[in-house]
């Protein structure tokens, strides 16, 4: 006998029958039994019943199965993604490159990234002068083990005929403090992208902590780890690499929340060596972050440069053959005049020659407060050997020829 009425199979006839079934089994009682009031309890034959209430119960199931549907197109999506980016990875293609190629942001890169960690899979990276990050897959025991997974210093790459090179210091952040200077921050990283600087060297307590001098806006240690992960400025050209200092540490003593890991999890901008020292490799040279912290105590280093971190005074001097920068705060703690260092560094040979150091005040405009110029070479006693930590990378594919892509996301 030929049907009078349109059943919701053939309403939804792009759908298996199975996929409705489904949905209408995970419905609340109520609901099935306002479709056995309305439909019967055969949906291939509607009954005779209210046009507008089978259009609701139509358009019911209609949404669920486009969610559904639309839930699968997402894990479908992702999965792609994850197999472009590693296909990018093995190209050698920076952080800039992939998300231009992938049509992603930087935060989406890092969630990709921290889900290859979640499942197992490492991921190492380098980072280059001009503020640019690779990745690469780690598979043999001889690359974990150059990883030194558990050193303190990190290494910026250079290319080989480059021997000038900016840097800006800047210590002290203390998000979380009533006396924070998150428009200070912003203001040094806008000097950074003027002033054709890609790379910041922080001297430590990004965060308030456990203690404070003074009065907190945000005293949840989570909350302040997290403040500074949403609030630290991000430029796609710049990277930091930090120590971390005291008031960094009180999150860890107190509720065991270790801030470089959340960095490295979620702000691969943000490279924190380590606790108390960190020092970071430039050819054959190092510049040493310290912060004091209690209990611990400055490594023996032979590194041209000391940049200290928790005094929150500026000062400046030779020790030994070494340039001794106590960085001023960029909060308005104890410090009156909050400021960064501009170094410019020279390199002879692998090793820093000379050092123009200035101190930058952003009131209303730029403003140098204080400029000195140091020779670090005459009289070190240095042994000349191969240039290490380069790569010809600037203005050079680092693959002869790029595999094509199926697509280009969007």
């Amino acid at each position: 006998m030929e049907r009078n009425t349109q059943g919701i199979y053939d309403y939804l006839s792009k759908n298996i029958e199975e996929e409705i079934n489904d949905i209408i089994n995970n419905l609340s009682p109520n609901i099935k039994s306002l479709i056995s009031d309305r439909y019967g309890d055969d949906l291939h034959d509607l009954v005779k019943s209210d046009s507008f209430i089978q259009e609701i119960i139509k358009s019911l199931l209609a949404e669920e199965i486009i969610k559904k549907l639309e839930a699968k197109e997402k894990i479908n999506t992702e999965s792609d993604l994850k197999n472009q980016l590693l296909e990018l990875i093995k190209l050698q293609k920076n952080n800039k490159e992939i998300c231009e190629i992938l049509n992603i942001n930087p935060q989406q890169l890092y969630n990709l990234l921290l889900d290859f960690k979640i499942n197992g899979m490492m991921i190492s990276r380098k980072y280059y002068s001009d503020g640019s990050i690779k990745y690469k897959q780690v598979t043999t025991m001889q690359e974990l083990k150059k990883l030194k997974l558990f050193s303190q210093d990190r290494t910026i790459i250079t290319d080989p005929n480059e021997n000038q090179l900016k840097i800006l210091a800047m210590s002290d952040l203390h998000f979380g403090n009533i006396l924070e200077r998150p428009d200070l921050i912003d203001r040094a990283f806008n000097y950074c992208a003027k002033n054709g600087i890609n790379i910041i060297l922080c001297g430590g307590d990004l965060i308030d902590g456990a203690y404070t001098r003074g009065e907190q806006i945000i005293s949840d240690l989570h909350k302040q780890i997290e403040y500074l992960i949403t609030n630290y400025p991000f430029d796609k050209n710049i990277f930091t690499i930090s120590v971390a200092g005291d008031h960094d540490m009180s999150a860890f003593k107190t509720e065991s929340l270790n801030i470089i890991d959340i960095c490295e999890n979620f702000r691969h901008d943000i490279v924190i060596g380590g606790f108390n020292n960190t020092g970071i490799n430039l050819k054959n040279d190092q510049i040493l972050l310290f912060h004091h912290t209690n209990g611990g105590v400055m490594r023996q280093t032979e590194a041209p440069i000391i940049l200290h971190g928790h005094s929150h005074i500026y000062t400046i001097e030779i020790k030994n053959n070494c340039l001794n920068i106590t960085l001023p705060s960029i909060s308005n703690i104890i410090h009156p005049i909050p400021s960064v260092i501009e170094l410019d560094l020279d390199f002879n040979k692998g090793y820093i020659n000379n050092v123009v150091s200035k101190q930058i005040f952003f009131g209303n405009q730029d403003i140098v407060l204080s400029e000195a110029t140091f020779d670090l070479l005459t009289n070190r006693n240095v042994t000349y050997e191969p240039i290490r930590n380069i790569e010809q990378y600037r203005n050079k594919n680092s693959v002869e020829e790029e595999k094509p892509l199926t697509k280009k996301l969007h």
